[in-house]
């Protein structure tokens, strides 16, 4: 089974290369590495790294910034069975990270994998957790020990069966701004299509959560887009019976949100904004 390791990436040269040095040192015996950049321009110690290494992975440059649009065509220009994405800001814990992923697709049944994420943020869910609760809040754990059966990936380290993927439209680049829940989106249209996603802790990753990237420099900016984005999520993937908790849920979320920023009734009027803007995008078409 032949593997392709997808890394999209958007200002993050030095990280860049510390990922790719990882994942081009990797023991499976057949794979290959995908780079879709959509910098502008690197430094040139990143120019010279690329440079150097490109007859071990591909380069595909691209203008537009989308995390799920550089997904998607990494996804297309994929020629393994099972396609790995990493984030930019990653770091292999092994060189057996790919075949820990590739493993888990000896069970027919099995669609996509998540990985084991080592980051600075503490799980907010028990072991074995991984979803989007009824007050669309996501609730998940990836440093956990054990296998287990969960409803999303984290993108920073999941892989996909890659037919599976694409026969349920990979990526939405509806999801837009930090792009927050794009990869949940994805994973929660694999299960309705009849995959089970597994959590494989043996195939982990620390994740530098550095600077860079589709993050937003500001709280409230970040803010805006997770009320957009988990009503876009919420309206396409759970049910209507719950759309008064999860209305009731981000109103009272706001509120802390702009407290814990310092902010005003105008910053608090902008995520109600976004809520109205994240149901109203589920109704547009999806772009290309």
């Amino acid at each position: 089974m032949r593997a392709s390791a997808v890394v999209a990436s958007y200002g993050r040269g030095p990280s860049l290369c510390r990922t790719l040095a990882g994942l081009l040192d990797q023991s499976f015996p057949d794979f290959e590495v995908i780079v879709v950049d959509q910098t502008p321009e690197h430094d040139a110690e990143t120019e010279r790294f690329l440079a150097a290494q490109a007859g071990r992975l591909r380069l595909q440059r691209e203008a537009r910034v989308s995390l799920p649009h550089a997904r998607n065509v990494g996804l297309e220009l994929a020629t393994g069975e099972v396609v790995l994405f990493v984030d930019d800001d990653t770091v292999p814990d092994s060189r057996d990270l790919i075949a820990h992923h590739v493993t888990c697709y000896g069970d027919p049944e099995v669609g996509g994998v998540a990985g084991r994420v080592v980051e600075p943020l503490p799980p907010n869910a028990p072991i074995g957790i991984a979803k989007v609760n009824i007050f669309g809040r996501t609730v998940t754990n990836f440093v956990g020990d054990s296998l287990a059966d969960v409803d999303t990936a984290k993108g920073a380290n999941m892989s996909f069966r890659r037919e599976a993927i694409r026969a349920v439209g990979g990526f939405d680049p509806r999801f837009c701004g930090t792009s927050v829940l794009e990869e949940t989106d994805a994973c929660y249209r694999l299960r309705a299509a009849g995959w089970r996603i597994v959590y494989q802790p043996q195939a982990s990753v620390h994740h530098r959560m550095e600077r860079g990237g589709c993050r937003e420099a500001g709280s409230l900016d970040g803010s805006y887009w997770l009320f957009r984005n988990s009503a876009l999520f919420y309206r396409m993937n759970k049910p209507r019976s719950g759309v008064p908790l999860f209305l009731t849920f981000f109103v009272l979320r706001g509120v802390l949100h702009v407290v814990r920023a310092g902010g005003g009734v105008r910053d608090y009027v902008r995520l109600l904004r976004g809520l109205r803007e994240g149901w109203r995008a589920a109704r547009e078409e999806r772009p290309r």
